[in-house]
């Protein structure tokens, strides 16, 4: 059995998401992250792999998304969504996907929102098989 322990204080309280995946085999391969301001969609990224059968996960979060509790993102091309936390100033999802075939890959965000969000974030890992 694992156990996983969050400790989330001070202004961060109420604040964030935490997303777990258990993965087996592999070995983490890239990372990249991506910073954006007044849009309402997360880009965390691109990655270029070079081994078949890399798996990814993109994590994205939007602050002041004025969101729903669920069904406020959808998936990048590729992708499926894992979990969603969402209802207020802060609106957070992740993403995974399985690469057949080695190349670039663009991790991505849509949102159900129309309009400019403020601040938003994303990150991307890959492990390799």
């Amino acid at each position: 059995a694992n156990t996983v322990t969050v400790a989330i204080s001070g202004a961060s309280l109420g604040a964030g998401s935490i997303g777990l995946f258990e993965l087996t085999a592999g070995s983490l391969d890239q990372t990249s992250t991506g910073v954006n301001a007044n849009t309402n969609t997360p880009t965390p990224g691109s990655i270029t792999t070079a081994s078949n059968g890399s798996f990814f996960i993109a994590c994205g979060s939007l602050d002041n998304g004025f969101g729903f509790g669920s069904g406020w993102f959808t998936a990048g091309s590729g992708f499926t969504i894992n979990d969603e936390v969402g209802g207020g100033n802060m609106n957070s999802a992740d993403e995974y996907q399985a690469q057949a075939t080695a190349g670039a890959i663009t991790g991505s965000f849509g949102t159900n929102f129309a309009g400019i969000t403020g601040a938003n974030a994303g990150s991307m890992i890959t492990f390799k098989p």
